[in-house]
């Protein structure tokens, strides 16, 4: 009892303010302790904390990223472009390729690749990407979402979606095909993008040729002979696509044939691996595009008719094809 006295006495001198302060933090303590003590009892409980905590983290990083950035660095369109590219694209970018789809402006007349827009170094791209992706070495050097939380978060805002993302992809690929130049090998030495480009434009063009000013860009940049060609020999089916309007029959891109044939293409030309663009619709199966031919005008001595199924040569080259 002597003690207990002598500890009231003690306390009298304490500041009562103090006690109190004293008082809170011990229940803080305890209640921490405790809820600790709870998460301890199952590993289950554990984890699914953490995974939550973790989840809020990726979101709050994902919506930071899709803020826009300084007007003053000129980089908006490049930050949309590498949203787009990354969670639509065919196969994972590589940090090279990202550098060129930054340096590739469609966002204003006049559209254009300018190499002075590059980043200083392939690295500097991550700067693009704050903690939303890793770079795998193993391949390349390859661009992959950190998680695959990242792409479910971005697939589900409008922003992103597939439709919209193929109308900048077409873009960026056809300003890009356009602007650079060189022999085949300069080329395929100096613009790390252009293979990748000319492999997967036409993909996303057949998802965004219901848009006008889609398939006007695409008419353009397949009836100017130099892109054509360019196209055609980067990726390496320079024999396949004899001409413009061939390439798009050839491809089953129905609005595209139109704009060709409304500016006069020759739908009689010869060549290719069908021998002519009525016989490749025929061949591929595309009815629509080969009763649009007919209409037109296209020769009648190839005496051919739409039967639907393609041959087995045709057939070969529907699977090789990387569109």
């Amino acid at each position: 009892m002597a003690d207990a006295g002598s500890a009231k006495e003690l306390l009298a001198y304490v500041p009562a303010a103090e006690v109190q302060e004293t008082k809170r933090a011990l229940e803080v303590l305890q209640l921490v302790q405790q809820q600790i003590d709870d998460m301890q009892q199952t590993t289950v409980a554990t984890k699914a904390a953490t995974d939550s905590i973790r989840s809020h983290l990726r979101t709050d990083k994902i919506k930071r990223w899709l803020c826009p950035p300084d007007p003053s660095i000129n980089a908006n369109h490049a930050m949309k472009l590498r949203h787009e590219g990354t969670v639509h694209s065919k196969r994972p970018l590589t940090l090279a390729e990202a550098k060129e789809v930054i340096a590739t402006r469609i966002e204003n007349e006049p559209q254009r690749f300018n190499i002075k827009r590059r980043l200083f170094c392939d690295t500097n791209v991550l700067d693009y990407y704050p903690s939303l992706v890793t770079v795998i070495h193993a391949t390349n050097k390859e661009l992959h979402l950190a998680h695959f939380s990242i792409k479910e978060y971005l697939v589900k805002a409008d922003q992103f979606n597939i439709m919209i993302a193929s109308i900048s992809i077409t873009r960026t690929c056809l300003t890009y095909l356009t602007d650079i130049n060189g022999s085949h090998k300069e080329i395929k030495q100096d613009f790390p993008m252009a293979r990748y480009a000319a492999e997967v434009w036409t993909g996303y063009a057949a998802l965004a040729q219901a848009l006008q000013d889609i398939a006007q860009a695409t008419a353009r940049f397949l009836g100017e002979e130099a892109t054509f060609q360019r196209w055609a020999h980067i990726n390496a089916q320079g024999g396949y696509f004899s001409n413009a309007l061939y390439a798009a029959v050839s491809k089953g891109h129905e609005g595209i044939v139109r704009l060709l044939l409304d500016n006069e293409a020759d739908i009689n030309a010869q060549g290719g691996y069908f021998g002519n663009a009525l016989q490749a619709a025929a061949s591929k199966g595309h009815e629509e595009i080969f009763r649009l031919l007919e209409r037109n005008g296209t020769i009648t001595s190839t005496k051919r008719s739409f039967s639907g199924t393609p041959s087995k040569p045709a057939k070969k080259l529907c699977l090789d094809q990387t569109f």
